[in-house]
């Protein structure tokens, strides 16, 4: 829905279709002229002139001179095409973010409407306790305070979901409140390639390091063209005659520039084209330099959310899971006081949502990952499936 409504991305296609449009004309000659002369006519008579000229002009640059020209514009395009393919990107990871956000409460409600269950149970235990003589008075007190907590809490979750709620319809030209469907949860599959691989994948296809590329490429075609303004241009006339009394007759005319009567003009061109090139070359290794920077940065932060994830799933959990069970038992049977219950009971709702908070940040990371290699992780297994097909 992004990639079709996003007005951002539509701007940008735009303008990435306009200089598309710039480049069959930037190699292509101008348009001939054609003129009409009368001569020696009187007063206002002008179509009763003796004498009549017909001309036809074209101005004609110097072979390859247009060549180099249409190399540069189309350059030029390929790098706004760059442009846009960087815009649409930064369009999905913002729309990923927030849709993880939205993840991360749908999911911290669910978790928080479940302790509202339990404390609503260990406040009735209180209670039955505290009319036997079993508890004090304290303990009921303390289960409510804890479920008024958990009441307020969900408030607060309210708000966040509604914010994240609010810039995803943004992000797909809807109204703020529009309604969204039910969140999915993200793939939690390891990453598969090597360092070496992403970074190969980072310099090859992010559209920040494709762009200055095709900037280089822009400017050096640049550079050539302006050189080319040393050679001279021609312009050809065919003029046709026609006189009262005497047959028609014909005149050609070829004409040829010299621009070496003024070539510290294109010298001076010249020298400013090749000031950009050295400019581009440097913001090409400045866009490979931040590519890797980038490249490290989020594959260092995926690696580790991705661990943290597998922790809490594997071994957190189910121990403070196993634990708030024991200790429920043992509160019923006496052997433990409530503090302790509550204590089982908020470290079990606080590494709950820990888990769901570092599942939303795994997709938030692995889609900043793929923001800095310009290119999907889906994208990347495609080779490696086909690969794998072909050996079977």
């Amino acid at each position: 829905m992004a990639r079709e409504r996003n007005p951002q991305i539509k701007a940008s296609r735009a303008q990435w279709e306009a200089a598309q449009a710039r480049v069959l004309p930037a190699k292509t000659w101008g348009p001939p002229q054609v003129g009409v002369e009368y001569w020696g006519f009187s007063g206002a008579s002008v179509g009763g002139a003796p004498e009549k000229w017909y001309d036809l002009d074209q101005d004609i640059p110097f072979p390859g001179k247009l060549r180099l020209r249409g190399e540069a514009a189309a350059h030029e395009a390929r790098r706004e095409e760059e442009v846009y393919k960087g815009v649409q990107l930064d369009v999905l990871t913002r729309v990923k973010d927030a849709y993880y956000r939205y993840l991360y409460t749908a999911k911290a409600k669910q978790i928080l409407e479940e302790n509202v269950d339990i404390m609503r149970r260990f406040s009735k235990t209180a209670e039955s306790k505290y009319s036997t003589g079993k508890a004090s008075q304290s303990d009921v007190l303390r289960a409510e305070v804890e479920l008024t907590k958990t009441l307020a809490a969900l408030l607060t979750l309210e708000q966040q979901r509604d914010s994240a709620q609010a810039e995803l319809n943004g992000l797909l030209d809807r109204a703020p409140d529009e309604a969204l469907g039910a969140p999915q949860d993200p793939s939690l599959d390891p990453l598969h390639w090597s360092y070496p691989e992403l970074e190969s994948a980072a310099l090859s296809q992010r559209p920040e390091v494709r762009e200055a590329g095709h900037h280089v490429d822009h400017t050096k075609a640049a550079l050539a063209a302006q050189r080319s303004e040393y050679l001279p241009d021609f312009a050809v006339q065919y003029s046709r005659r026609d006189r009262e009394g005497l047959p028609s007759d014909s005149i050609g005319m070829l004409k040829i520039s010299l621009p070496f009567l003024y070539f510290w003009r294109t010298r001076a061109q010249v020298r400013e084209a090749s000031d950009e090139l050295a400019q581009a070359q440097d913001m090409l290794r400045s866009a490979q330099d931040m590519a890797r920077s980038d490249l490290k940065d989020r594959w260092t932060k995926v690696q580790t959310v991705g661990r943290l994830v597998e922790l809490y799933r594997t071994s957190i959990l189910p121990q403070a899971s196993q634990s708030l069970k024991v200790t429920e038992a043992a509160y019923q049977t006496d052997r433990v006081d409530f503090l302790n219950l509550l204590d089982s009971e908020r470290a079990l709702l606080e590494f709950r949502l820990d888990y769901d908070q570092y599942v939303s940040r795994y997709g938030q990371d692995v889609a900043a990952l793929e923001r800095v290699l310009g290119v999907s992780l889906d994208a990347l297994k495609a080779p490696a499936a086909e690969e794998h097909q072909h050996d079977h």
